[in-house]
């Protein structure tokens, strides 16, 4: 080794071509934030997607909202706008198909023939064309809370991808779709723009908005914490040229090797500078003390033995911190989840790059500041103690000797950690990563309030015969009307079975017994005067008034009316809860009267109600049903125009904004699907959601494996390294508390466990075992001299605090910036970190000498 650093020129030679090669890679590196890819091509929620995607084209959405401000979107220039919208969505390279008010279609049946045609078409905005808009949007139910709200002030547009779409290409798409919502004239609306994708595209661009605004905040406060700390421009510069140029060597093979940065990437410059820091700053602090403490003459060879004699002396807890860092990091790289596989495997190397870079470069620049050196060592007042020396004086004369008291504060801190941690959260919510008043979380917000959200899944059907088959139909039916029925947080369930009930209610409008072949056994379904009484209270203008009138349906046929007051209590009667709505109420007075058809609302099932022996009669109608619809341009489910699809589907919809609820509803879906649904048919659950969900699932095992085996790889390394078990035993103990408090804070203060918080245990293990070995390394050299007790322990904590503690300070300061994040998770990473270093640099100055105290192990006390 020392003939390496006979040649100072030399490294800085090769440093520099190196860096300059990384540099130029630097504009290779890609940002994407595809929440599809954070999962390996293999898993099998990605899987579901893809298979989803082949039967069914694509599925990814993005939704534009748009609000009247006035009240009522049935106004013409609202229906002109949202149809100027859709043409304008409809022809963008990157758009597959869209679906809004004005090119839906609507099912009805005219003369015993069942027709399709749009629901909005040529509006000029009529009390008339009004009333028969809001009566075909009341008729069926399929549109509510999908095209439009419930309280008719709002409407959606919702855009389906292409299926291949790039990055690049979404981020496109947001900006034309931001744009054409901007430059419509008109101060009447509120314009909002969610989904998947949209959240996608702002964690891009608000990455590179945290890039630009945190590094140069970093590096400033790095700057002032070791100016404080050193208060030399070599204690400053020297750890700084380090950190920047380790940086710039990680991130320049990430692009050198094509690995895109995604959201987690914004913390690898972050940790780089912060973490690779550590290793300068332990050479240059025991570099400074060992000048200070040089008596004689300082020649240029005494000042170059300096600071081989200093490099000999740190080189073994550095080289052992590191490779416990790297252990920590590495820990990471096998999850599952590909972002964080990523960052444990890049942060791994780049702490390697500033290991390397520190033990070279720092000497070498060393050796060309022997005239600094000289004039500095002459304004040192060797008697004179810092600030932080006083502090630990001060921290040893009043607590630190008291070894029993330390360990049983220790133990109570670790009880109220384990309390916390039986309230922590896991949960990985995307929208949740961006901050309250962001326009995308007001506009999934709206979006959940509005209409039925943004998030979804769906369950696959796939046998054939599969959408002509009576039973299973009816299965679905009844998992539809459960779910939405027991669970609040399902806002809509849309089924291939609702176009299928929508097609069997029009062919019974107002009887087609003739045209199916039936005999008359449906003429005592709702009488004729029932219907016709219903109809004309629908008839009237007042029902569909966009404001509340002072009016009431006078009815003169005294009989007729008593005829509709029975059919209106037999309707309440059916209701399962007597708090119903007024909606509900109106959809049982419609099935009680059969008005418009709407007691077949159903699945056929009952082979003799419909005039046959079994369900090949069933089967047969329903195809006869599908040869009337041709190609629908609907919300059919169906991926072909045959007469007997064999793959249908529901998309499920929730309004909530977390993937709790998703967790919860899976298992009692599948228990529904293996009990009820015919055995000859395949179920599958595929969705955006159900990615998500499975993202959260993974990150619980990711976060305990890799801290499971960076603890285990660091009782390795401390182990081999000391010639001692209880060494690596010793060792893991500071460590494994601060990485329960800080899980156990994380419960207390409602900090979710997501994708960047789960790193934290890692993280603290990785950066925390620094101090640790420091402390051990500083601990065992005193005991050489002197019996274990408080005299080492007070000058261990002199020597090797000092470090530490502006370590653990640098480290704390730099991952402080995420505080200004964008994204929450990355915010309350900075906060945790941050608390996480001060806790483990505590712990090692204060658990791990009182356990060295009281037990006295032969790996640490020699005497």
């Amino acid at each position: 080794m020392n003939r390496v650093y006979k040649y100072p020129k030399l490294i800085l030679i090769v440093i520099t071509i190196i860096t300059v090669f990384f540099a130029f890679n630097l504009t290779k590196v890609k940002i994407d934030n595809d929440t599809m890819k954070f999962l390996s091509e293999d898993n099998p929620a990605r899987l579901a997607i893809d298979l989803d995607k082949e039967i069914f084209g694509p599925s990814l959405t993005m939704s534009v909202g748009i609000e009247s401000i006035r009240g009522s979107i049935f106004s013409v220039e609202a229906i002109n706008i949202i149809e100027e919208l859709t043409d304008e969505i409809e022809i963008l390279d990157e758009v597959d198909n869209v679906k809004s008010l004005t090119n839906s279609d609507y099912i009805d049946g005219i003369d015993g023939s069942l027709v399709v045609s749009k629901l909005v078409e040529n509006f000029e905005g009529t009390p008339e064309e009004v009333k028969d808009l809001k009566r075909k949007l009341l008729d069926w139910d399929i549109y509510s809370d999908l095209l439009i709200s419930n309280d008719f002030t709002a409407s959606q547009i919702v855009v389906t991808l292409k299926g291949d779409i790039t990055p690049d290409e979404q981020e496109l798409l947001y900006e034309k779709l931001k744009n054409i919502t901007e430059n419509i004239d008109s101060n009447q609306f509120n314009f909002y723009l969610a989904g998947l994708p949209s959240m996608i595209v702002l964690l891009s661009k608000n990455m590179m908005s945290d890039l630009k605004f945190l590094i140069p905040i970093v590096i400033l406060i790095l700057l002032i914490a070791l100016y404080l700390s050193f208060k030399r421009f070599s204690g400053v510069f020297l750890p700084i040229i380090t950190v920047v140029i380790s940086t710039i060597w990680t991130i320049g093979l990430m692009g050198f090797v094509g690995v895109p940065l995604s959201i987690l990437g914004i913390i690898i410059p972050v940790l780089m500078m912060a973490v690779g820091s550590a290793y300068g700053i332990h050479v240059i602090s025991h570099y400074y003390d060992d000048l200070r403490s040089f008596s004689g003459d300082l020649t240029l060879e005494k000042h170059n033995s300096i600071i081989l004699n200093s490099l000999m002396y740190v080189k073994k807890p550095i080289f052992l911190a590191g490779l416990t860092t790297v252990a920590g990091f590495a820990s990471l790289s096998i999850s599952s989840i590909i972002p964080m596989r990523d960052f444990g495997i890049f942060t791994s190397i780049g702490i390697v790059f500033a290991l390397v870079v520190a033990l070279t470069l720092i000497p070498a620049l060393l050796s060309f500041n022997y005239k600094s050196a000289l004039k500095g060592r002459v304004l040192v007042d060797k008697n004179k103690k810092s600030l932080v020396e006083r502090g630990l004086d001060l921290y040893y004369d009043s607590f630190g000797f008291r070894k029993y008291l330390i360990i049983f504060l220790a133990l109570i801190i670790t009880i109220f950690s384990f309390v916390g941690l039986d309230r922590l959260i896991i949960d990985n919510s995307i929208v949740e990563y961006f901050k309250e008043s962001t326009h995308i979380r007001v506009s999934d917000r709206f979006l959940r309030d509005k209409f039925a959200g943004t998030t979804t899944f769906d369950l696959v059907v796939t046998g054939d015969g599969a959408g002509i088959d009576p039973k299973l139909l009816k299965a679905m039916d009844n998992l539809s009307n459960y779910l939405t029925t027991e669970f609040p947080e399902i806002s809509k369930v849309l089924s291939f079975t609702d176009t299928v009930k929508r097609m069997n209610q029009v062919m019974h409008v107002p009887f087609v017994g003739d045209f199916l072949g039936f005999d008359d056994s449906f003429d005592d379904f709702g009488s004729e005067d029932d219907s016709s009484d219903f109809e004309s209270f629908f008839s009237d203008d007042s029902f569909y008034e966009d404001t509340a009138a002072d009016s009431v349906m006078t009815v003169s046929d005294p009989e007729k009316s008593e005829d509709f007051m029975t059919s209106l209590t037999n309707a309440y009667a059916l209701a399962d809860n007597p708090m119903i709505s007024a909606n509900d109420l109106i959809n049982l007075l419609k099935k009680e009267t059969n008005y418009k058809g709407y007691g077949f609302y159903e699945i056929p099932y009952d082979p003799g109600k419909y005039g046959h022996s079994d369900f090949t009669g069933l089967s047969n109608l329903l195809s006869q049903y599908y040869s009337m619809t041709g190609k629908l341009e609907g919300f059919t489910g169906i991926d072909d125009d045959s007469l007997s699809p064999s793959n249908i589907k529901m998309t499920i919809m929730i309004n909530t904004k977390g993937n709790l609820f998703v967790k919860k509803i899976i298992p009692i879906i599948e228990a529904y699907t293996k009990n009820y649904f015919p055995p000859e048919y395949t179920v599958l659950l595929a969705g955006t959601a159900l990615a998500q969900e499975s993202t959260t699932n993974l990150i619980v095992s990711s976060a305990v494996n890799s801290i499971i085996l960076s603890l285990i790889m660091v009782f390795i390394i401390l182990s081999v390294a000391y010639k001692s078990l209880i060494a690596g035993l010793f060792g893991m103990i500071p460590l494994g508390f601060t990485v329960l408090f800080n899980y156990g804070l994380m419960g207390f203060w409602g900090i979710k466990l997501d994708m960047s918080t789960a790193m934290v245990g890692s993280i603290a293990i990785g950066i925390g075992i620094d101090y640790t070995i420091h402390f051990m390394a500083s601990y065992h050299r005193y005991s050489t001299i002197d019996n274990c007790g408080n005299t080492v322990t007070k000058k261990a904590l002199l020597s090797s605090g000092k470090a530490i503690i502006f370590n653990a300070l640098s480290v704390a300061a730099g991952f402080s910036v995420l505080i200004k994040s964008n994204f929450n998770p990355l915010m309350y990473l900075g906060i945790l970190i941050s608390i996480t270093m001060l806790v483990a640099s505590m712990a090692s100055l204060t658990i791990m000498p009182g356990l060295f105290n009281i037990f006295k192990p032969k790996f640490i006390c020699q005497n």
